[in-house]
């Protein structure tokens, strides 16, 4: 036996301990030092722990080798049993589908002993966070790295797959994500405005207004799917309608959408379903509508129901077709439902800007739509670089089904322009002309592309370095003739077409004049920030086209189709209104422009050269 270390008084103590302890059945070191203490006065808790553990250790220290050796097998043994008869109990729990009943808590530890462990883990904390500790973990980490550099194992791990779930739990992980949001909702809502946000509100609240009374996601943010699909997008005219006139009837539509069977799958995905209460975060809103202020105007909130309704409606609907189409009784991978999720939101003017993704609110209100851009670029993208990972990338089946999807579309879009042109139509068929894609009749041009016709427009003049115009083509790179414009200017006028109206209002004060080289007056400013889009395109259209055609033509408006009215052709335009046309399209006092040039009174607006110099020569007929 090994020789005891420990002294007779710690013993002696240790015993008296246990001997109370036992008297009196009491459970904690306090309780015994309490009643210690009506003898023996002088002792405390520290000297009692002290002498239990150096007594307990000597016994400790007493034991041979052998009987060691015994202990240690006989706890393998024990431990062995108790893990085996514990897999047999829960092999028979899993079996039958139910839960072992819970463990019994823990006794809880003394106050005492809870303050102790709380000084060890703060120590241990602070000994893991010391210089030792961070050479240690990174020699470690360095060992690895070169390990792996020696035996070839660079590439990176792949990750395993996450067990499939079955459909119950998914909707119950699905229902509490949902109950988190909303308490998360109700957080940021009792949060007091950021600078930013009163900063941002009145540049929000005038793009709602332009962008109201209408039922345009139809054609514009949604005109992808539906000319695509258009038996899908009738089933959401009627939706979009209820929701129009009803705010009751929005909340119930949406309430429907969010308790599908795919509901849980929408979110897993990350398809985009904009909330209708409210009350979330900017960032969640759709573009045209990221304000709180605008929903108490009644005619915008009402287009702002509509119009997210509509577009809610056709992603839901097209997420569960392209599923049901693609797996068996709706059984997709992930990545698949991702695929499709990200190609549903592009196609409906949802898309990503990547890094920029935070500033989503600051960038919405320095530009109109900057996500609706983006889609506009990734959707045409999308149509080179589907059908090759339709070929030879992952997923080969949502990639097939999304190639069908722009099929479709290209199907549509051909019907469409045949009824144009069976209509009296003509269709503009040069990338490089403004003019590409839209349907003139007469000085009226409808653009039914969704917003990807300045989009291809600015990539085909970037791609050929050319232009075309009523003047014929011409190069914007390399040999541009003196003062027209080149391809910095179109880039820049692109921008300049997609920026807010509060600041493309201040772009229009700061130059003088609009994008399209209109003379800026108090009364346009005045209309540019407040009259909607689609009543000006009404009233111009019905002013051209009479009642009856105008009146037609309008609804495309109202429904997202952009139309364009110009002025009466020169031939049938009157003394007068060849005298009006010229004092429009040529400055009324001396201007300095950007690149230096002087402007005299009758000299013709920037771009309106040849334009002028026709109105000139048939005002001349006309006076003689």
């Amino acid at each position: 036996m090994a020789k005891a270390d420990c002294s007779e008084l710690s013993k002696a103590l240790t015993d008296l301990a246990m001997a109370t302890a036992a008297e009196h059945n009491l459970k904690t070191i306090d309780e015994v030092v309490f009643e210690m203490q009506k003898d023996l006065p002088d002792i405390r808790r520290e000297s009692l722990v002290a002498a239990i553990n150096e007594a307990t250790t000597g016994q400790a220290q007493e034991v041979d080798a052998v009987t060691k050796l015994l202990y240690d097998l006989r706890q393998e043994a024990r431990g062995d049993a108790r893990t085996r008869n514990k897999i047999d109990e829960l092999a028979v729990y899993l079996e039958k589908g139910t839960l072992p009943p819970k463990a019994k808590a823990r006794k809880e530890a003394p106050d005492v002993i809870k303050e102790l462990r709380e000084i060890r883990d703060g120590l241990r904390k602070q000994l893991n966070k010391s210089a030792p500790a961070q050479k240690e973990r990174l020699k470690k980490s360095i060992a690895e790295l070169e390990k792996r550099i020696e035996t070839g194992d660079i590439m990176p791990k792949v990750k395993a797959k996450a067990l499939p779930q079955n459909k119950e739990i998914e909707r119950l992980q699905y229902n509490r994500d949902m109950l988190r949001h909303k308490i998360q909702q109700e957080i940021h809502n009792l949060k007091p405005k950021s600078i930013w946000e009163h900063i941002a509100t009145p540049f929000n609240t005038a793009r709602s207004l332009i962008t109201s009374i209408d039922l345009s996601a139809m054609f514009r943010q949604g005109g992808f799917i539906t000319f695509g699909n258009p038996a899908r997008a009738a089933k959401a005219v009627g939706p979009m309608l209820k929701a129009f006139a009803s705010q009751r009837k929005t909340a119930q539509i949406n309430n429907d959408i969010l308790n599908r069977d795919n509901a849980p799958l929408y979110a897993k995905s990350g398809l985009y379903l904009a909330p209708v209460e409210g009350t979330m975060k900017l960032s969640e809103r759709e573009e045209a509508f990221m304000t709180s202020l605008a929903e108490k105007i009644p005619g915008v909130a009402a287009s702002g129901r509509a119009y997210t309704t509509y577009l809610n409606k056709l992603r839901a609907d097209s997420f569960d077709t392209m599923v049901a189409t693609l797996g068996k009784n709706g059984e997709v991978t992930i990545e698949e439902a991702e695929a499709i999720a990200k190609f549903i939101n592009v196609a409906t003017g949802r898309g990503s800007l990547g890094g920029f993704e935070k500033s989503a609110v600051a960038l919405n209100t320095i530009f109109f739509a900057p996500k609706y851009a983006a889609s506009r670029f990734q959707l045409l993208g999308g149509a080179i670089t589907q059908p090759i990972k339709a070929v030879a990338g992952q997923n080969k089946r949502a990639h097939r089904l999304i190639v069908k999807e722009y099929a479709k579309y290209l199907i549509g879009m051909s019907l469409v322009y045949a009824l144009a042109k069976m209509a009296g139509g003509d269709v503009e068929d040069d990338p490089r002309s403004s003019d590409f894609g839209k349907i003139r009749i007469g000085n009226t041009r409808i653009d039914p592309l969704s917003g990807l016709s300045q989009t291809t427009v600015l990539l085909s003049r970037l791609a050929s370095g050319e232009t075309k115009s009523v003047r014929g083509v011409r190069k914007i790179r390399g040999d541009v003739p003196y003062g027209a414009p080149d391809t910095s200017d179109f880039v820049k006028k692109f921008f300049r077409y997609k920026l807010s109206p509060m600041f493309g209002t201040a772009a229009n004060v700061l130059t003088g004049e609009s994008a399209v080289g209109e003379e800026v007056t108090p009364g346009t400013t005045l209309r540019d920030l407040t009259i909607p889009l689609s009543v000006r395109e009404v009233y111009e259209s019905i002013q051209e086209q009479g009642v009856p055609k105008g009146t037609a033509l309008s609804m495309l408006a109202i429904l997202g189709m952009g139309l364009q009215t110009y002025g009466k052709h020169i031939d049938t335009m009157t003394e007068v209104e060849l005298q009006l046309e010229l004092d429009k399209n040529t400055y009324k006092r001396r201007y300095k422009r950007k690149d230096g040039e002087v402007m005299q009174a009758g000299d013709p607006k920037k771009g309106r050269e040849d334009y002028v110099k026709n109105l000139k020569k048939q005002l001349k007929k006309k006076q003689k």
